[in-house]
């Protein structure tokens, strides 16, 4: 079977050694060199390391005042941690409806769905492509936060989707491009200081001190760095608490994981494109299957592949029997129990993505050969069900 999900094997394992012989797990030597290499490939002063992107994106949302009773405007195609994380601080999510073009967002759905009560827009990349017209999201809009779990090095307009929205939230997941076993990572871009003193961070920029605020509130509210001459406990012991945090940091022995898979994770994420421009161009005029349309400035990272088929049961029964696995890659979020109360009803393109979308094997893993198998059965199923 071909795999439509897999995981990085590690030959080199001696950074996670040195950690594990080093009597020091937790956040130190290891997070600061991994937060270095983020801001360098990310080309961003900001990057905080977490232990999840769920984690971000409650942090990025927590950052902008957001609480019970605010209006969160976000999809219902994407992972569910996404909305968990907007249902746990007890806001309210409007659903926007999905372009069936890209998977992402539908731009004008969003602002249709924007009110005086939208405290904030979650947009989640799917597969690492931006929603159509991300640079047109007008200034004056509410805050913006970036899903980016599948958009380790994807750009927009020539610079890196960590630079856009407010807020930018990366996975590093054990299935993802770069991983860290379970990690991510908040990207801090925000002018707006929500509901704080901005005097009890002493930063030069609201950026600055946004980045202060997430860094502490990472760890309940405390800095992981104590002043010259204190020793981390002291500074625990006598360190006030402004704002409360949660237990969010990244460890020694997941940064450890992630240094060793950058390499990795570059020329994985070279692969999946090399993958993805394949199956766009093989996939080209196949009657009953609708490819990707990119945006206009938008180079995907391309975490996973999906088309949108005419019979989309039909053809995952077809490659499965050729020994290809595929998925829907998810339930729609607005037919979840849990998210029962949320509004926005008619969704028109995420009823077109959740009757014909199918993402295929298209990660680092798949060979040449593979990706010739996976587009020949395709193309077979399409035209003899065109024809019959």
């Amino acid at each position: 079977m071909i795999p439509v999900f897999s995981a990085h094997a590690f030959e080199d394992i001696s950074r996670v050694a040195k950690v594990l012989n080093s009597g020091v797990l937790s956040e130190r030597a290891m997070v600061d060199q991994f937060r270095a290499e983020l801001e360098r490939m990310f080309a961003h002063e900001y990057v905080v390391p977490l232990n999840s992107c769920t984690s971000a994106i409650t942090l990025a949302l927590r950052l902008l005042g957001v609480g019970p009773g605010d209006e969160v405007v976000s999809t219902p195609f994407t992972m569910i941690a996404t909305n968990c994380a907007i249902a746990a601080l007890g806001a309210k999510i409007v659903w926007c409806d999905v372009d069936p073009a890209t998977f992402s967002a539908d731009m004008k759905s969003v602002y249709a769905r924007c009110t005086p009560a939208t405290k904030a827009v979650v947009l989640t990349c799917v597969g690492g492509v931006t929603p159509d017209h991300l640079d047109g999201y007008p200034p004056d809009a509410p805050p913006l936060v970036i899903d980016a779990a599948h958009s380790f090095m994807t750009s927009y307009r020539g610079t890196h989707i960590s630079h856009w929205g407010d807020y930018a939230c990366f996975s590093f997941q054990s299935i993802k491009h770069l991983t860290t076993g379970d990690g991510g990572a908040l990207a801090v871009n925000s002018r707006r200081l929500a509901g704080v003193d901005p005097s009890g961070y002493h930063g030069t920029t609201p950026v600055e001190q946004n980045y202060l605020r997430a860094d502490r509130m990472k760890w309940f509210g405390i800095s992981r760095t104590a002043p010259p001459g204190m020793s981390r406990l002291e500074h625990q012991m006598t360190s006030d608490i402004t704002e409360f945090g949660y237990k969010f940091h990244m460890n020694d022995l997941t940064a450890a994981v992630g240094l060793s898979c950058i390499d990795k994770a570059l020329a994985a994420v070279q692969r999946s494109r090399e993958h993805a421009a394949f199956y766009q161009r093989a996939f080209a005029g196949v009657p009953g299957l609708t490819r990707v349309v990119l945006p206009d400035g938008c180079e995907p990272a391309w975490w996973i592949y999906g088309v949108l088929a005419a019979d989309a049961d039909g053809l995952m029964k077809q490659c499965a029997a050729h020994g290809i696995e595929t998925t829907r890659l998810w339930r729609r979020n607005d037919t979840y129990t849990c998210f029962r109360g949320s509004a926005g009803t008619q969704l028109p393109g995420m009823d077109t993505v959740a009757a014909h979308a199918v993402f295929i094997p298209s990660g680092w893993w798949v060979t040449d050969r593979d990706r010739d198998t996976i587009a020949e059965q395709i193309i077979r199923f399409q035209q003899h069900h065109a024809a019959s």
